[in-house]
């Protein structure tokens, strides 16, 4: 009616239903505001397994959460290479708790543009406790199209099933 589209059916929102602290990514490599640059770009030239993320969230000497820089951020030419990381960090840390759901977290990306978001407890002193990227968000719906497909009837009437192998 009136150009609004009307669903055939009522499906629970995936998104809604899914908390972050579920779908976050638990193992994180986060790097140390004091380290300087240099470390840090050799860090990466290494070409090791963790050098390979696109962003890193930035702990201060007391672990608390102080920004999120990327590769881009960590290889820029024009800072010098004895540099503290954290003096990297440009923008307001973005953070979600882990006990909001893939919604509010999804939301809290677009609003900022943004493609990761740190995931902290919600304890006196916050701690970092993973990591939320659009792969994670991703996954949980693709998790929930798995769950809902539904095999095909091996009941035939008239004759047997051909199985193809």
């Amino acid at each position: 009616r009136r150009g609004v589209r009307t669903p055939h059916e009522y499906v629970a929102d995936v998104f809604e239903m899914t908390l972050v602290r579920d779908m976050a990514t638990r193992t994180v490599v986060a790097l140390r505001g004091e380290d300087t640059l240099g470390e840090m770009r050799n860090w990466l030239a290494s070409g090791g397994p963790d050098a390979s993320h696109h962003g890193y969230p930035v702990l201060d000497a007391d672990d608390v959460l102080i920004g999120v820089l990327t590769q881009r951020d960590l290889r820029q030419s024009t800072v010098p290479e004895n540099a503290a990381v954290a003096s990297l960090v440009c923008r307001p840390v973005r953070y979600v708790y882990e006990d909001c759901t893939l919604r509010q977290a999804t939301d809290h990306l677009l609003n900022h543009d943004i493609g990761r978001l740190p995931v902290v407890s919600r304890e006196l002193r916050p701690k970092l406790v993973g990591l939320l990227t659009r792969s994670d968000i991703l996954a949980a719906q693709r998790r929930h199209v798995e769950e809902s497909h539904t095999e095909p009837s091996t009941i035939v009437f008239g004759r047997a099933p051909i199985r193809r192998t």
